[in-house]
Formats: C-alpha cells, sequence, structure tokens
C-alpha cells in the first residue's frame, strides 16, 4: 500500500515516524488492560497526525488527510488480535469521547477499508 494508491501526497509522510508508530501499534495485544491499549492507540494515531500536521504548509488537516495516512499505518502494522483488541477496549471503555473516541472511529474505519 503506497501513499499514491490512497491519494495522500508524499510530502505529509514521514517514513520514520510511520515505522515507528507502525512498530508500536503491531504490539498493542501485549498491553496489560484496556486503557493502556486504548491510550496507546491513541498515542500513535496522535503522532502520526501530528508529524504529518508539521510537513502540512498552511491549513490543518482533516479526515480526508488523517483517515488514509491512518489506515497506512494500521496496514503496515498487522497488529495482531487487533479486532479483538478493539472489542475489549469498546466492552470496557464506556463511551470514549474526544479524540480519543475519534481515534477510535478511525480505527474502525481503517479496518473496514482494508477488509474491503
Amino acid at each position: 500500500l503506497h501513499p499514491r494508491h490512497m491519494g495522500i501526497p508524499e510530502k505529509l509522510i514521514d517514513y520514520h515516524q510511520k515505522k515507528t508508530v507502525a512498530r508500536e501499534l503491531a504490539h498493542i495485544a501485549d498491553k496489560r488492560t484496556p486503557q493502556d491499549m486504548l491510550s496507546t492507540l491513541h498515542s500513535c494515531y496522535r503522532r502520526i497526525v501530528d508529524a504529518a500536521s508539521l510537513r502540512r504548509e498552511g491549513s490543518d488537516m482533516g479526515a480526508d488527510d488523517t483517515l488514509p495516512l491512518w489506515i497506512m499505518v494500521v496496514h503496515e502494522a498487522q497488529p495482531k488480535r487487533f479486532l479483538s483488541v478493539l472489542r475489549l477496549i469498546e466492552t470496557f471503555i464506556q463511551r470514549s469521547k474526544g479524540e480519543e473516541g475519534y481515534c477510535l472511529s478511525n480505527t474502525r474505519a481503517a479496518i473496514q477499508f482494508l477488509q474491503d
């Protein structure tokens, strides 16, 4: 999966950060609690968006930019038992709000995209 497949401008991608985040996300199932899993997911999402925001000139990042980037990271990471991890988070963390909730929604969208 390459940026051109997702319509992402090359200048938005910090490949070192993408690789680092994907490596961390790959081990999300090793976290001990659903809250730790959600914190890791949110941290990974935030870091990839922040890295792209620094590279973007002028305007803010929107879902049209962040979701394709996140899809690439999730695809690269191939987290083990990822669907189970998400179900665990959703079961034990009631009503994730704000950025964490947005991150969780984007993660669900990324998984749906990759499955289709």
